[in-house]
């Protein structure tokens, strides 16, 4: 049975303490990048796909005197998301139909196809020696055996729901993607995968992991979120605010890098700096759920603000709760709202 999940605003209402300004941002490319979409990261190079002027542009990061870049690879049809393995960087060409690849560390190296025949690529993720790709406007994703010198790509998963399929990202066997503006997931081990959403209509564009935490750049809001995908109801958590649309992303350690593709710019945000961890929020008793007309609540400190949501984000109720304290919800229309209590764990409310 379908989850129903809260949309980004929703996040925004529960976190807006977490809150990050663009200031909080260090400006590490901009010179050369028009529109940049994708961005990989080999030791301290860093590879862009500028879009706007059909190219793959590198910044020298231990070069701090400058946000210029250099062009790497000129006259590319539109290259999208970018990836690494090893040395090789895999750009998928989406006006091409097929995916290419080129050793970095190799100054002679030349552009080489991996896989053809693979309508609108966008997205890649490794697996052992298997690569997935999204198709964008088939609305599947396929993967190939790069042990192959010409690689077949095999059907994964078919008829995703929306109109486009963009990201992708692997947590363990369980493959990760991004459809019109949701987040949803297969485990490939499956002999016949099977969809499970896990984020629905919160404009997600692009996903990277680090362990359970899933980075999401949301474009509709222009933010950056972190999910905790361990969760039984995983919530974006928006900690970052950058105006001119977040696009791709690749995690380095602790520094997250992020194109902004209006902006033509890449920043790098320190995940050091994150103060509060939505994992380590305090746990308390709540009960009917789902509830005809109140929720018993214990096990808080005394007058602690709590806020409700809608599905929506909008506020249909605030106050402070005792340490023991009963929530009216007698006059709130039936449907699926969202509780959060400064520092306690967010919970979803169903009224029927």
């Amino acid at each position: 049975m379908k989850k129903n999940y809260t949309c980004i605003y929703i996040a925004v209402c529960l976190l807006m303490s977490l809150m990050l300004s663009a200031q909080e941002v260090e400006n590490v490319a901009t010179t050369g990048l028009l529109n940049p979409v994708g961005v990989a990261i080999k030791d301290n190079d860093l590879f862009i796909s500028s879009v706007g002027n059909m190219s793959i542009r590198k910044k020298d990061l231990s070069e701090t005197s400058t946000t210029a870049t250099t062009e790497y690879l000129p006259n590319l049809s539109f290259g999208v998301y970018l990836a690494m393995r090893g040395n090789d960087l895999y750009i998928p060409m989406l006006a091409n139909n097929k995916v290419v690849k080129i050793d970095v560390t190799d100054p002679s190296a030349v552009l080489t196809d991996v896989v053809v025949n693979v309508v609108q690529p966008v997205g890649i993720a490794f697996r052992n020696n298997e690569m997935y790709i999204t198709s964008r406007n088939q609305l599947k994703i396929v993967k190939v055996d790069l042990t192959q010198s010409n690689p077949t790509p095999v059907d994964v998963v078919t008829q995703i729901s929306g109109s486009l399929v963009d990201a992708v990202a692997f947590k363990g066997d369980e493959l990760y993607f991004t459809h019109s503006g949701s987040v949803s997931k297969i485990n490939v081990t499956d002999p016949i995968p099977t969809i499970e959403e896990v984020l629905m209509d919160v404009g997600a564009l692009h996903i990277v992991f680090d362990g359970d935490i899933m980075y999401v750049s949301q474009t509709g809001d222009n933010t950056v979120s972190r999910v905790d995908t361990s969760q039984s109801t995983p919530v974006p958590f928006p900690f970052l605010t950058l105006p001119q649309t977040p696009w791709g992303m690749v995690l380095d350690g602790n520094n997250l890098y992020i194109t902004e593709q209006t902006g033509g710019r890449v920043v790098r945000f320190d995940l050091n700096t994150l103060g509060v961890d939505e994992a380590s929020a305090r746990k308390f008793t709540y009960y009917p759920n789902p509830t005809k007309d109140y929720i018993q609540i214990a096990g808080l400190e005394t007058n602690t603000p709590f806020t409700l949501t809608d599905q929506h984000g909008r506020e249909i109720k605030k106050g402070k709760l005792a340490s023991i304290d009963k929530l009216d919800l007698s006059t709130v229309a039936n449907g699926v709202y969202f509780l959060k209590l400064d520092n306690y764990e967010v919970k979803k409310i169903i009224k029927y």
